[in-house]
């Protein structure tokens, strides 16, 4: 179909060209114009087939830089046009080229449109007051524009499959570059170049935001996807895989000071051994194994963070706070702060007199609910509780909250629906495919209990993409199966 269009295209705009040049002859002026016109429907047919491919290619880069380099990425650009205003920008020119609306049919984009709804409007209402600070809070759910994009795009040109392999062939990168960045920014972080319109230094991760990347591609591993369309004999791809756990693990160390990164990653994992307990653990199980006698052998110690450490007495106290108060004031400290703050919230909006719109969006949640800190990051004034979840609620209202659980739910429960219906019908490379989405998304929602994560594009970008992404990949399991390329070396 797509050919028969082309080659109609073409006939059509030569007969055009050959129409244009007797015009041109007998009346220059209308011949002229003709010839502009001819050149810009020209134009707009080549972009309207390249833009929606060359928007999901910049997307790509842009999502692993966010994963590379965290927040420093964010700030590529000048004010107030960023990278990722850049790429949203792009994106609906793609989009309004050759509007889609095959992500209709899905249910989940009807209740990702109420959220948008919602927030909205306790944006619109509060403009007047807080101007910018409105706008930059509305991100919260402004942001879910790049999950209707990228489904919208992915639906178009049918290319599921080759996000998947171009994630395999990142991971590579990502996991070794992991660990170097987060030595680099917090042995040497004075080094670090800045970005000139702030103080931000231009590589700034967060061990949050780093736990849900290795989450990710921890399940990614483990799930077999890595061998996917891999001409490599199996023994090549034993060694790529070996040394692939081995930088995860050493990645995995690095957070190891953050418990609610290790809860990231911890809880993800069980994710995937009680969805598909057949998996195949003896890769990671042994490096981890190994790791721990490393631990307790050699007595390791080093020092990240001011406050925190890496070493065996700091990982059990870190994982004894997870669950409890430990005595020491660098873990009971922010735990109370945000069970305080957590409680505030439910009290002045489920219980409260903001029940049904929130506090809206530009209002600085931490001065006005007498929680402000000044963030470990420069110094800049914290806006919103570490939990993205009660964002939604202290800033929506019982409506909003309730539109982001309902939509969050519906996407869980859909991914595992398709991941069963895949099993049962024998396709396990699309069943491994909705697991593996079902895990990242988890881990994203794991994280963003414990941090203001969605609420920057460095967490909310990838988010809704990867959204986006798992809305397309349930429509086009909904059509059928296609048919995919797998490797002999998949399990």
């Amino acid at each position: 179909m797509n050919k028969v269009c082309s080659s109609l295209t073409l006939l059509f705009t030569g007969a055009l060209g050959i129409l244009n040049v007797f015009v041109l002859a007998n009346e220059p002026l209308f011949g002229l114009m003709a010839v502009i016109g001819l050149c810009t429907m020209v134009v707009f047919l080549i972009l309207q087939q390249v833009l929606p491919h060359f928007y999901l290619s910049i997307l790509g880069f842009t999502l692993f830089g966010y994963a590379a380099l965290g927040r420093g990425f964010a700030y590529l650009g000048k004010p107030p046009i960023y990278v990722g205003e850049f790429i949203l920008t792009l994106g609906f020119i793609a989009f309004f080229l050759k509007p889609n609306a095959q992500i209709l049919r899905s249910r989940i984009t009807w209740f990702l449109l109420l959220l948008m709804f919602i927030g909205a409007i306790g944006t619109v209402s509060y403009l007047d007051t807080y101007r910018i600070d409105a706008m930059r809070d509305a991100v919260l759910w402004g942001y879910g524009l790049f999950a209707l994009l990228t489904a919208s795009f992915l639906l178009r040109i049918r290319t599921i499959w080759v996000v998947v392999f171009a994630y395999q062939r990142w991971i590579p990168y990502l996991l070794f570059w992991i660990p170097v960045g987060m030595v680099l920014y917090y042995m040497a972080n004075d080094i670090i170049p800045r970005w000139p319109e702030s103080d931000i230094p231009i590589l700034n991760p967060k061990s949050g935001d780093i736990a849900v990347h290795l989450a990710g591609c921890f399940s990614f591993l483990t799930l077999g996807l890595y061998r996917f369309g891999r001409n490599e004999t199996r023994s090549m791809v034993e060694v790529k895989e070996w040394l692939l756990w081995s930088m995860l693990l050493v990645g995995c160390v690095t957070i190891l000071s953050d418990r609610s990164a290790i809860l990231t990653v911890l809880s993800t994992s069980f994710l995937i051994l009680v969805i598909r307990p057949t998996i195949h653990w003896a890769k990671p199980v042994a490096l981890v194994f190994l790791l721990v006698i490393l631990f307790f052998a050699l007595d390791f110690k080093v020092s990240f963070r001011p406050d925190r450490s890496i070493s065996t007495e700091a990982v059990i106290e870190t994982l004894q706070s997870i669950i409890n108060f430990t005595g020491s004031e660098n873990f009971d400290g922010p735990r109370q702060w945000r069970i305080d703050w957590w409680s505030k919230i439910l009290d002045y909006t489920i219980f409260g007199e903001y029940f049904w719109t929130g506090k809206g969006y530009g209002i600085n949640l931490a001065n006005d609910d007498g929680f402000q800190v000044f963030e470990f990051f420069y110094g800049q004034p914290l806006r919103s509780p570490h939990n993205s979840h009660l964002t939604f609620l202290a800033r929506g209202g019982v409506p909003g909250f309730l539109s982001w659980f309902t939509l969050q739910g519906l996407f869980g429960i859909s991914l595992f629906r398709a991941y069963r219906m895949a099993v049962r019908s024998d396709r396990h490379d699309w069943a491994i495919l909705n697991l593996w989405v079902l895990a990242y998304w988890f881990a994203f929602m794991v994280n963003a209990t414990f941090d203001v994560f969605l609420e920057g594009p460095q967490g909310g970008i990838w988010f809704w993409c990867l959204f986006g992404f798992g809305i397309a990949l349930m429509e086009v399991q909904r059509k059928g199966y296609p048919s995919t390329l797998i490797s002999r070396n998949h399990p």
